[in-house]
């Protein structure tokens, strides 16, 4: 099902005629997640609230018939909405197909690109394909509502200290046997948060982290981008 989902939509331009059985914007019923794709199928395109205030987004990888991924290799695609191109740095995940996941911060591009409710193009190289905005505006103003009273609840005064804020952190990767470091927070060489940073910057590379930290070490990396 999500092979045809992405072949009917590996184009610039989409049909504007739809039948029940077409994907469509699918809001979770607590509004804290959106998708498009077909009712009780899988979807190509997902955006929902997450731990530490962030972002989860994942979308259909588009890439050409014969191409082979890794799981876990990073990649970057652009997004096209009605206020322009964003590049997304991310990784790839294998399921039904392939696809790219990443975490955002709360103030985010796809965020900005889907609140006009108009149609969006995904695209890497020369792959492509389009998403129509209908129906979006509406779902995307309780996303983002949900999202912020969720991040609100997170640094109340009512939380337990349980889940770390997290945080934006801009600096110098600096390595080391045992510990490695950007700015002034550290985390293991061997962590899973050092293969999330070392995949997309390297060692004495600007590079913006945003992680839920405890002190001055990473608990959770959220997403990563080196700073040209």
């Amino acid at each position: 099902m999500r092979a045809a989902l992405c072949a009917a939509f590996l184009a610039v331009t989409t049909t504007n005629v739809y039948s029940q059985d077409q994907p469509m914007w699918i809001l979770s019923e607590d509004s804290s997640s959106l998708a498009y794709g077909v009712p009780e199928s899988s979807s190509i395109f997902y955006i929902g609230c997450a731990d530490g205030g962030t972002m989860e987004f994942r979308a259909d990888l588009p890439s050409k018939p014969d191409e082979v991924f890794s799981e876990g290799e990073p990649t970057k695609i652009d997004l096209v909405g009605p206020n322009g191109r964003e590049t997304l740095t991310g990784q790839v995940s294998e399921g039904d197909g392939w696809s790219f996941e990443t975490t955002l911060s709360a103030d985010n591009a796809v965020v900005d690109a889907l609140k006009p409710g108009k149609q969006i193009t995904i695209s890497r190289g020369k792959s492509a394909y389009s998403i129509p905005g209908k129906g979006l505006a509406a779902h995307i103003k309780k996303l983002v509502s949900t999202c912020d009273r969720s991040r609100s609840s997170d640094t109340g005064e009512g939380n337990s200290g349980k889940t770390p804020d997290a945080v934006t952190i801009r600096g110098t990767i600096k390595y080391g046997t045992l510990d490695s470091a950007i700015g002034n927070y550290s985390f293991l060489s061997s962590s899973p948060e050092a293969k999330t940073i070392f995949a997309q910057c390297k060692l004495d590379e600007q590079c913006e982290v945003v992680a839920s930290v405890k002190g001055e070490s990473l608990q959770k990396v959220h997403s990563v981008r080196r700073i040209p």
